[in-house]
């Protein structure tokens, strides 16, 4: 009974603000701040997360398919034995094994919207001794913050997930896949000082992940340059099964419980590659590329579930958080031999999109063992 009193008190201290509200727009916002709408930053930095986990390694797998090979050898298929991938592999008589680590760094902007996201992965992968193929693991950990600036809200979110990958060559075609199992940890914070009310909370939600990435392309060898052009398709659906908690205003008791419902994302991604060989006056060789896609995602709600603590059977899941439907998806990077069975590589990451875009920066070395 104690608990449903302090409900009632605080419904009885929100009421009387927003009938304060002078105009029906900052009404609309009033509503959606004390809704709870923005909730959904939660499942947005989680399954940008994996997005990101999916971008790390998809260029690793680029890198041994490309390869820091000759202008002759460039789409990995001319002079090169099978089981190489061209990734030198020949050069001892048996398949290689390679260890890779990436860190990343990415900010949000747009929409209202801002955030930040770091992490890194690392992997292991070897080339199959009887086929122009490439296997792997990774595992990629990350942290990151959004927030919506006109409802005085942001998540902060951990996230770890461990992928299985793989790539095939025939010829010029090539098919990748990468299959994707996380976990993510996030504090929702919000408060209602724009209703002139000194209220805040923050909630704990947490979100399992399960998803994959399927690619093919063909590449075509542009004359003698050493460059080749590969038009690619590739989809990557994702599913969050997202906890639930309820959270707590002190004495003026539960406000609303969140979660509990799974949320999906399918984006397709259509495009072009465009890489190649550079072998330096002073003998440095050199792997630039850039990769251009137009982005789709079929399901680009990120909609979270809530209810009224007190009223469990009514809910709703609204919100006016954008998301990203349509996006240009841009990688640009150049990677370079080290020495004996070290390649480093540095890029450039962009997603500008319909509801808000992503900059980011990616590092990573790669050493044969």
């Amino acid at each position: 009974m104690a608990t449903r009193r302090s409900w009632i008190s605080l419904f009885q201290t929100i009421v009387p603000r927003l009938l304060e509200v002078p105009t029906l727009a900052a009404l609309d916002e009033a509503y959606e701040s004390v809704g709870g709408g923005a909730v959904s930053l939660v499942p947005t930095t989680m399954i940008n997360a994996a997005s990101a986990a999916f971008a790390g390694i998809t260029t690793q797998m680029d890198s041994w398919r490309t390869g820091l090979r000759p202008a002759s050898t460039a789409l990995g298929y001319a002079g090169a034995s099978p089981a190489s991938g061209g990734s030198g592999a020949e050069e001892t008589g048996r398949a290689a094994r390679f260890f890779w680590a990436a860190p990343m760094a990415s900010v949000s902007t747009g929409g209202g919207l801002s955030g930040t996201l770091t992490g890194a992965s690392i992997g292991i992968d070897g080339e199959l001794a009887q086929a122009p193929a490439l296997v792997g693991a990774a595992a990629n950990f990350s942290t990151s913050q959004m927030q919506e600036d006109g409802t005085s809200a942001q998540a902060q979110t951990s996230f770890g997930s461990v992928s299985l990958y793989g790539v095939y060559q025939a010829g010029p075609a090539y098919v990748s896949a990468i299959a994707l199992a996380g976990y993510g940890n996030a504090n929702f914070d919000r408060n209602l000082y724009g209703l002139g009310l000194a209220l805040s909370t923050d909630t704990g939600l947490d979100g399992w992940m399960l998803g994959g990435r399927l690619e093919a392309g063909y590449g075509f060898a542009l004359g003698t340059s050493g460059a080749t052009l590969t038009p690619f398709a590739a989809f990557q659906p994702v599913g969050l099964r997202l906890g639930s908690d309820t959270e707590n205003f002190g004495p003026l008791g539960a406000g609303l419980t969140y979660g509990g419902n799974t949320i999906t994302a399918l984006p397709a991604y259509l495009g072009v590659q465009l890489d190649g060989i550079w072998t330096a006056g002073e003998g440095g060789t050199y792997a630039p590329f850039l990769r251009a896609a137009w982005m789709h995602d079929f399901s680009p709600n990120r909609e979270v579930t809530r209810s009224f603590a007190e009223l469990p059977s009514f809910t709703f899941s609204g919100s006016d958080i954008p998301t990203v439907a349509d996006a240009l998806d841009l990688h640009a990077g150049l990677s370079f031999k080290a020495g004996p069975g070290l390649t480093l590589s540095a890029g450039l990451d962009a997603q500008i999109g319909n509801g808000y875009s992503t900059v980011g920066a990616t590092g990573a070395f790669r050493v044969r063992w």
